[in-house]
């Protein structure tokens, strides 16, 4: 066999059995196909999963399996496959979600032709039925643009890129340290380290949301951590693992990650806001301002996305 332009990574945890099926065949139906498919298994324990993972391998020559001997946990995986691929490209896959059947040789097209990095595409999202619910909000393509605009908010589909290897291993792959948001740290330092990532708005994915995908808690950590990486992003370049996990432990002690009362108050503050926004009387904005006033995390939230969308609608024009 030949020597695979591009490597795709995936990793499996505990995803349905007809959900893995649906990712699986969409990257084995592609219209580019001199690629390999290395699939890491981080929940050896599932047997539904290995029998499924199992057969693709045994009927397909290039699927690559890893098995971890136990829960790794997302970065970790995907570095595993980082280090086993053998292309000069990488792409990302989740194993619940559908590539259309050009996405590969589109991506790979407009790398070419923008002379990018790293592309990542659009998307259409789909609920837990394959339904369509909505697609991925419009983005402004230019490098430089992703640029900017990666430094007030995570836009990029992850599931959707394909990079250069060699852009992922100039910055060292995915940081393992972090407890959330590996894909938005490595967005970060590889722009930090010079490389060029663009978008494109044509979706090449279906991508899978789930009514249970970031609990409340979980949104709180990503504001936190998010807010982290990008105060962080030079330091991170250089620092060793054990460094940066000490430097977040005390920022989202500082910030009052671990106080169940400010988590518990951050959660109910966000969901006020966005039910007190939308109305127009002098008493609901009284009590808008007054949110903002007595929660720091809300506040700065409220002003990221501000930031966000002011810089989106600058660069659209």
């Amino acid at each position: 066999m030949e020597t695979p332009l591009i490597s795709i990574v995936m990793a499996v945890y505990n995803e349905k059995e007809t959900e893995l099926r649906q990712s699986i065949e969409s990257i084995l139906k592609q219209s580019y196909q001199n690629f390999e498919f290395i699939i890491v298994l981080d929940n050896p324990n599932n047997q539904a999963l290995t029998a499924v993972l199992n057969e693709y391998a045994k009927e397909e020559p290039r699927i690559v399996l890893i098995s971890n001997e136990h829960n790794l946990g997302l970065a970790p995986s995907l570095n595993r496959g980082l280090k086993a691929s053998q292309g000069d490209y990488i792409a990302r896959m989740d194993a619940d979600d559908i590539a259309v059947p050009e996405r590969l040789m589109t991506e790979f097209d407009l790398l070419q032709q923008r002379q990018l990095d790293v592309i990542a595409s659009s998307s259409i999202l789909i609920d837990e039925a394959n339904a369509e619910i909505g697609r991925h909000p419009q983005m402004v393509e230019s490098a430089a643009a992703v640029r900017e605009l990666l430094q007030y908010d995570n836009f990029i589909v992850h599931p959707s890129i394909l990079g250069k290897k060699a852009a992922f291993e100039t910055v060292g792959g995915y940081q393992e340290q972090l407890i959330a948001c590996e894909d938005y740290d490595l967005w970060l330092r590889m722009i930090a380290a010079g490389q060029q990532i663009g978008v494109t708005n044509e979706p090449l994915m279906r991508y899978r949301i789930r009514q249970n995908s970031m609990t409340q808690s979980d949104m709180l950590k990503t504001f936190l951590i998010s807010g982290f990486l990008r105060q962080t992003t030079v330091f991170r370049l250089t620092a060793n693992d054990e460094a940066i996990k000490a430097k977040l432990e005390a920022y989202l002690t500082e910030k009052g990650f671990y106080d169940q009362h400010q988590k518990d108050r951050f959660n109910a503050n966000i969901n006020l806001l966005s039910t007190v926004k939308k109305t127009k009387s002098i008493g609901k904005g009284l009590q808008f301002l007054g949110i903002l006033l007595s929660d720091d995390n809300v506040r700065r939230y409220y002003l990221e996305k501000i930031q966000y969308s002011r810089t989106l609608k600058r660069l659209s024009k």
